[in-house]
């Protein structure tokens, strides 16, 4: 059996080294983990995109019809907003819950209250009740940016940490696009539907995979670090290494902790902040999400203007 070592591990000893053929496995199944875990993008992307999409539908008066209520833009315009404060609200109240419930159940979570808030638009009686199912949303949205990228870079392998980064991204622009075409072919009714059953699959696939070695670690508990490893790895794999690393880090991790805004005390955390926030406001002026909640209407408006205007 041929033996690979991880790309940047080599010199850590035999707990870096993976073995292909019987074992070649484990790193599809971290493939896999990864992109359960990150199906949460999917469902943010179908959030995202579905004020866009089910705009351009509940403005058929046809569809208000069977739905019982009209949504006039003002309105609708609350409907969209409230997941941005949902997600202001998820993401900065998760980072505790995500140390003492554990990254998985943090993630698997989003499942059953993105299931309860698509409930509330299905059977929506008047505007509040998308309110509140957009707010919901937005929370469990907030949540899970927050956590699976710490899931992710805990449980994968450092050669293959990058590749597995992308796949939140590229499945929240999948769910968009997923969510834009539902809503050009379907009516609201099926489309909250059809999301619904996104957070159901997730749900159902992602509960059987474990929380991630460095958390278990956390908590004292090394022999659900080890099966979490065994898990990813293989039953091949020699774990104590990377036992013995994650123990490390995570011991000059406290041994250099600060608390609060203290954290941010450092030269290279402030350097940190200012590139990560200066980045995601960059991202957050072009209108991005703006965007994205009234693609429909922008485009509908495109077609309206005079001849000879841009």
């Amino acid at each position: 059996m041929e033996v690979m070592e991880v790309e940047g591990t080599a010199g850590l000893g035999s707990g870096t080294r993976l073995m292909r053929g019987k074992d070649s496995s484990r790193i599809l199944l971290q493939h896999l983990g990864a992109m359960s875990a990150s199906n949460v993008g999917t469902i943010m992307g179908l959030v995202l995109g579905w004020s866009s999409a089910a705009k351009a539908v509940y403005s058929d008066p046809e569809q208000q019809e069977l739905q019982g209520f009209a949504v006039d833009l003002e309105q609708w315009s609350w409907v969209s907003s409230l997941y941005g404060i949902g997600g202001l609200i998820g993401s900065l109240s998760v980072g505790k819950l995500v140390f003492s419930l554990g990254r998985k159940w943090v993630i698997l979570s989003v499942g059953p209250i993105t299931m309860a808030a698509w409930a509330l638009h299905l059977w929506a009686t008047s505007v509040w009740m998308l309110c509140a199912g957009r707010l919901l949303m937005g929370f469990a949205c907030g949540a899970c940016c927050v956590a699976t990228p710490i899931y992710i870079s805990e449980m994968s392998s450092p050669g293959i940490r990058g590749a597995l980064s992308t796949y939140f991204e590229i499945l929240l622009c999948l769910g968009i696009l997923i969510v834009y075409t539902m809503g050009k072919f379907l009516t609201v009714y099926w489309m909250n539907v059809i999301c619904l059953l996104f957070s159901v699959v997730h749900t159902a696939c992602f509960v059987w995979f474990p929380d991630t070695p460095r958390w278990h670690l956390l908590h004292g508990r090394e022999k659900a670090a080890r099966r979490s490893l065994v898990f990813y790895r293989g039953p091949h794999y020699d774990v104590d290494d990377e036992i013995k690393l994650i123990t490390v880090g995570i011991e000059e991790s406290k041994a250099t902790a600060l608390s609060g805004w203290k954290a941010f005390s450092t030269r290279p955390a402030r350097k940190a902040l200012i590139i990560t926030v200066t980045l995601m406001t960059m991202q957050q002026v072009t209108g991005v999400n703006a965007t994205t909640f009234y693609a429909s209407k922008l485009f509908e408006v495109s077609e309206r203007r005079p001849p000879g205007v841009c």
